[in-house]
């Protein structure tokens, strides 16, 4: 008996120390790799690129009132929440299928009509399965005029070689070297 209270509650800590969390962002949260925006454009890769250096690639987006769009659209689903057409908060969850784990390196959170503007989050550290929790985005003193307008995940590639690129440095690398065995 003592045995199998032991390894019931030697399950219960693997469960709870295995089980997702969530990355929560939010504008005045604790997370400190974000920027403000302050824009009325609709942030796009191009402007992504520009800010962080790399060479991005839109992954995943959701407009509130619309829905999933891009690659990874069957992947993930945003939930809104505060208001249908206003939401200041919004959970972004795996679903099923390929997720982002490899490439996801930025988010875009963007405002729609209360304080024009964006935010840009680095996530890389995101493991592309757990939920991100979105709070308390363009909220008024009183509390109700918060205003996503979507959210995009993007793809950061220009610090990781593709693996044909590391490949052709190989043979490249292997050419030089026969060569300089027949010039010696």
């Amino acid at each position: 008996m003592k045995t199998l209270i032991q390894a019931t509650i030697l399950s219960l800590l693997f469960v709870v120390a295995n089980s997702a969390h969530a990355l929560m962002l939010s504008p005045g949260g604790e997370f400190t790799n974000k920027t403000f925006y302050p824009s009325y454009n609709n942030p796009d890769a191009s402007d992504v690129s520009v800010i962080t250096g790399d060479i991005v690639e839109e992954l995943y987006r959701s407009n509130v009132g619309g829905v999933e769009e891009k690659a990874f659209a069957d992947s993930y689903e945003t939930t809104y929440s505060n208001s249908a057409t206003d939401p200041s908060d919004a959970l972004v969850s795996y679903v099923l299928g390929e997720d982002v784990i490899t490439d996801a390196s930025w988010m875009v959170v963007k405002d729609g009509a209360h304080t024009p503007g964006w935010y840009l989050f680095d996530i890389s550290s995101w493991n592309g399965t757990d939920d991100i929790e979105l709070s308390n985005f363009w909220l008024s003193s009183d509390g109700t005029s918060g205003s996503i307008s979507h959210i995009a995940i993007f793809s950061g590639t220009a610090s990781v070689p593709a693996p044909s690129t590391l490949a052709l440095f190989g043979i490249a690398m292997l050419g030089l070297g026969f060569s300089r065995r027949k010039q010696a």
